[in-house]
């Protein structure tokens, strides 16, 4: 982890001790000091919670492991046990990289973004950075990774509210999404956060776990008035994350600040407590703190299969038809299933004797352990005999029941019984399901459940061979009914007593029918949804689209219906094919289940268009046209016009006209895209085609400006040597070679520095003539991109008489002026005076020379080893080259200064031909033809 080190933690202390002093201590605050990530029981009664803790103004501040232990359970009964609290190493901040994805469906959101910003700036350690992601039915990349939060904000400003939103589509996008934004920083800390008022769906969407694996990006979610599903939470804390519900705008800059310090690598701490089985499968429970001085209230569900059950084999049995007396032995099997039990008591109705099992005391039973019951049956001569076996025990199954029956050999009449409905007439509210439950009937005796309508005369079944004691009726929307059950020949059993129908106390208003296109979405808010007929607030238990493919709720729902008012709600019509959509909506009250029918109607595109262009990546300085050949095709003859005007108009720009009609003879448009890069990081263009519709079809252009060379190898080149006289101006090119052309074309900038000789050279306009220090002359020198071909600039320099008749001209710190800072290598090239000669210690000013002479080679012809005399008639520098009959140099030598004459020794590996050796000096060169033979 980064900031390890004394001194960077010493920093980072005073860091974090000077943001405390910039947050304003939020009302209601100390509620909100433990933050719980997640809790698990899925290694029941192990439960393991993950849990932030924070100080009064969002800063992390450590639990005391040994004080801060205490969790109530509140179950059937309330119970309090001390937990083990393990917390991770001090936290040191560390640099972090995060992308914000903002629900830009929200106004509350768009009216929080700045302050969002300011926030993570005020906050954030030191060197981190941001960027930011608006999504409505898609995300849109507002700046990549930056550490100006204002600049973000001033683009966000920019942004027009959008009408839908989806925010798990902010995650998911493969280009824009957050997730995968997230995941191209080299920090350590990588985080998504998604701030949003829009619904994730109740189930997880596919692939947007094993996104989140792969990437290693913390997940961290804020939703304003809804509770985030299970799923999401389960997968922010599983990625180091959280994911936080209800917030409010009061609360929302707190929250920020917490969840900062999760993405920058604050852990959170473990805490494990043994619970105790109980009937009782939601558990609320208290975590306290006195350290800290808070507590934290969450609760967690235990599922069915974690409550101890009791297994009773056979619970219903018919054994037959005896003659009056004792049947034959009979088995009963107690199985304890998710966990150990007690057995309390076990009691027999006088018509059943306990031949072997029965209990003298309490006994255990081990998960998974079975106890074995043999019984008999005292058949009576009334006809049918029915008796019961109790088992009292500590299972959630209750009172636990094994029936038998036997039938005498002459067969009685029925004992069948209604139970529900009892009064005459009972009440069902309309639209609900009401239970119908009789007794006198075994399982096995299969019967028929009917229902009539009062004061007609036909009776209509509900269920056939039915091998239970009750039916759960979904009630019709009016109407007094009655029931009857029959056995297996067809003869009645029993006659239940009337239900009268009555309306619940609320109702639903169907909305008006609503249009989207194909591939779009859109969200509704109907004025009147649901009322209340009571002066009673309803609870709302739960609201739900029955089918949910095309219509879902699209933002949070109220925890009740008030007392004699109406309320509405945010509903989302996404179609994916044409024609018309039909769902249903239900809520669920306490009182009963009112539904209504939503329709929407999506017509067929007019016009097809890409969903993304992606351009590629490219070096900062990029500058061309991209060509889209098909970018609209229409399917009928209509006027369209492009627009764009966010988020990035100057690296990607629309070019010409911007208003075309497509026909039937011409039903596609080509269109040319201009991109000029300039920032490094990903960046979008959103593009919206209006055609005849009113709703627009959309595309998003995206692209890539990475830093690159542009080729492997890339260098700066300069002339070897460049010949003068003083008094003369000359010109130093600097270039680098084989760039392809589409880098030449590249208005990218650029500086570097030149060092030389201050009494030779002297830099023309203009160049400025920068400083002299120990001789020395330095200036740097600036560009835009490439002057002609692959030449970056061209220097002038005018010569003087100086202080030495060869000197260096260095090109170095060569940088490109953008968000990269890859650089070349330096380079140097010599001057060489041909006016100035030295002798005798002395440099002068003289008027001519004679080139090098060579006068000598041996052996002729040779084998590649050779003996060359270089003659000169003054001091003078001096390189030995070798080329080809074609001019292609093959060897090369510098000899340096020669005075007078020098032997050399050359080895040419060359093949065996002939060759021409030079010696060339500033005064000129010499040539003579060498012949190898092997």
């Amino acid at each position: 982890m980064l900031g390890t080190g004394g001194n960077m933690r010493a920093h980072s202390r005073r860091w974090w001790l000077g943001m405390m002093a910039l947050c304003v201590l939020a009302s209601r605050a100390s509620a909100q000091q433990l933050v719980v990530a997640d809790v698990s029981a899925a290694s029941f009664p192990l439960v393991t919670m993950q849990l932030f803790s924070f100080d009064s103004q969002g800063n992390p501040s450590p639990l005391d492991p040994q004080r801060d232990r205490l969790v109530t359970e509140r179950m059937g009964v309330i119970r309090q046990t001390t937990a083990a609290v393990t917390c991770p190493p001090q936290w040191e901040p560390a640099p972090s990289a995060a992308i914000m994805a903002l629900d830009w469906a929200s106004e509350l959101v768009r009216s929080q973004a700045r302050a969002l910003l300011q926030t993570w700036e005020a906050t954030a350690p030191p060197q981190s950075t941001v960027g930011a992601v608006i999504f409505g039915g898609r995300p849109y990349l507002a700046l990549d990774f930056t550490a100006n939060a204002e600049h973000i904000a001033e683009i966000l400003e920019r942004a027009e509210p959008l009408e839908v939103a989806v925010p798990q589509r902010a995650l998911t996008d493969t280009l824009l999404g957050a997730v995968v934004l997230a995941a191209r920083s080299t920090r350590q800390w990588r985080c998504a956060l998604v701030v949003t008022e829009h619904l994730f769906p109740s189930s997880q969407p596919p692939g947007i776990a094993e996104l989140v694996r792969q990437t290693g990006v913390r997940l961290i979610v804020l939703t304003l008035g809804h509770r985030p599903p299970q799923w999401l939470r389960s997968l922010c804390a599983e990625s180091g994350g959280i994911a936080l519900g209800d917030v409010t705008a009061e609360l929302l800059p707190l929250r920020v600040r917490q969840v900062l310090a999760i993405a920058a690598g604050y852990r959170p701490c473990t805490i494990s407590w043994q619970s105790s089985y109980d009937c009782v499968g939601e558990r609320s429970c208290i975590f306290d703190a006195p350290s800290i001085g808070g507590s934290a209230t969450f609760g967690y569900q235990l599922p069915l299969e974690q409550l101890p059950m009791l297994d009773v084999i056979p619970r219903y049995r018919n054994v037959g038809s005896y003659p009056t007396g004792l049947t034959p032995p009979q088995d009963v099997v107690l199985t304890a299933r998710n966990a150990d039990l007690t057995l309390l008591a076990i009691s027999a109705d006088q018509s059943v004797q306990i031949v072997e099992g029965g209990l003298s005391g309490p006994l255990l039973l081990r998960k998974g352990e079975s106890y074995r019951l043999r019984v008999q049956l005292q058949v009576s001569s009334s006809g049918r005999t029915v008796g019961a076996l109790r088992i009292v025990s500590t299972s959630c199954s209750g009172a636990d029941v094994a029936v038998l029956a036997a039938n005498t050999e002459q067969v009685g009449t029925a004992t069948v019984q209604f139970l529900n409905p009892t009064t005459d007439p009972a009440i069902a509210y309309a639209g609900s399901f009401y239970r119908i439950e009789w007794t006198g009937a075994l399982p096995s005796d299969s019967v028929t459940l009917r229902v009539q309508r009062v004061g007609d005369t036909l009776w209509q079944p509900l269920a056939e061979n039915l091998t239970a004691t009750s039916y759960q009726w979904h009630v019709p929307q009016k109407g007094r009914y009655r029931f009857e059950l029959r056995d297996r020949t067809g003869r009645m059993q029993a006659l239940s007593t009337a239900v009268q129908v009555i309306k619940p106390p609320l109702s639903l208003v169907a909305p008006d029918v609503q249009s989207a296109r194909v591939g779009t979405a859109l969200e509704f808010l109907p004025p009147q949804l649901l009322c209340s007929d009571t002066s009673e607030a309803l609870r709302i238990d739960s609201i739900r689209f029955v089918s949910g493919k095309v219509f879902s709720l699209a933002r949070g729902v109220p925890s009740e219906l008030p007392a004699m008012q109406c309320i509405t709600l945010w509903l989302r019509f996404s179609p994916n094919t044409s024609g018309m959509h039909t769902d249903t909506l239900e809520v669920y009250t306490p009182v009963g289940m009112q539904r209504v029918a939503v329709e929407g109607y999506a017509p067929a595109p007019t016009l097809t268009l890409p969903q993304t262009i992606w351009v590629g990546t490219m070096p900062p300085g990029t500058m061309r046209d991209t060509l889209v050949q098909w970018l609209a095709c229409a399917t009928v003859p209509q006027q369209i016009r492009l627009r764009a005007d966010w988020p990035d108009t100057t690296q990607l720009r629309l070019l010409t006209i911007r208003q075309f009609t497509l026909t039937s003879e011409t039903p596609c448009l080509a269109y040319p895209f201009g991109i000029r890069a300039e920032q490094v990081g990903r960046t979008c263009l959103r593009l919206l085609v209006e055609g005849s519709e009113r709703q627009p079809y959309e595309c998003v252009i995206a692209g890539d400006v990475i830093c690159a060379q542009p080729y492997s190898g890339a260098a700066l080149s300069v002339p070897r040597s460049i010949v003068t006289q003083a008094g003369q101006v000359i010109s130093v090119p600097i270039w680098m070679p084989s760039v392809p052309r589409s880098y030449r074309a590249m208005q990218r900038p650029f500086r570097f520095t030149v060092r030389c000789n201050a009494s030779t050279l002297l830099p023309e306009p203009p160049l400025d003539r920068g400083t002299i220090a120990d001789g020395e002359r330095h200036f740097t020198v600036s560009g835009r991109g490439f002057l002609v071909g692959d030449t970056l600039a061209l220097l002038r320099f005018r010569t003087f008489w100086g202080d030495a008749p060869v000197v260096q001209l260095h090109i170095e710190d060569f940088q490109w002026l953008d968000d990269c800072s890859i650089g070349l290598e330096a380079v140097a090239a010599t001057v060489f005076f041909t006016d100035y000669c030295t002798a005798g210690g002395t440099t002068r000013l003289f008027v001519a020379g004679q080139p090098p002479r060579i006068e000598r080679i041996e052996p002729q012809p040779s084998d590649g080893i050779l003996h060359v005399r270089i003659a000169v008639d003054r001091e003078m520098p001096v390189q030995l080259a070798c080329y080809d009959l074609l001019g292609i140099e093959r060897w090369r030598a510098d000899l340096g200064t020669v005075r007078d004459s020098v032997e050399y020794m050359l080895a040419l590996v060359l093949s065996p031909g002939q060759y021409i050796l030079q010696a060339s000096s500033p005064f000129g060169v010499s040539r003579t033809l060498v012949l190898l033979a092997r």
